[in-house]
């Protein structure tokens, strides 16, 4: 199951963050080690907020992925899940065959 992470820290900790290499070099390892496929760092609502497009095998994994950084940066996580195009297109295709079209009179 693919997943877009969202971690949002606190504004103490994201500005913490930007001012610590060591901690950015975590960051990226976290992110490697969870075999991340896309990492986006932006602005929301006054604070630095990162995304991750991550692949997740098994919903039991969520805990350990969230954990580190509610530890490290006190951070509040999302986790959305998300479908490429051809996952879409896939979908729409079994649906399509599931059920009649249909035909406004």
């Amino acid at each position: 199951m693919k997943l877009l992470v969202t971690i949002n820290p606190t504004v103490k900790r994201g500005n913490q963050m930007l001012k610590d290499l060591k901690a950015i070099k975590e960051l990226e390892k976290y992110y490697k080690e969870l075999n991340g496929e896309a990492a986006y760092f932006y602005e929301f609502e006054g604070r630095k907020t990162f995304e991750f497009v991550i692949d997740v095998p098994k919903p039991e994994k969520l805990s350990e992925i969230a954990d580190p950084m509610f530890k490290k940066f006190e951070a509040r996580i999302l986790f959305q899940p998300v479908v490429t195009f051809d996952e879409l297109k896939k979908a729409a295709i079994k649906k399509g065959k599931k059920r009649p079209a249909y035909h406004p009179k």
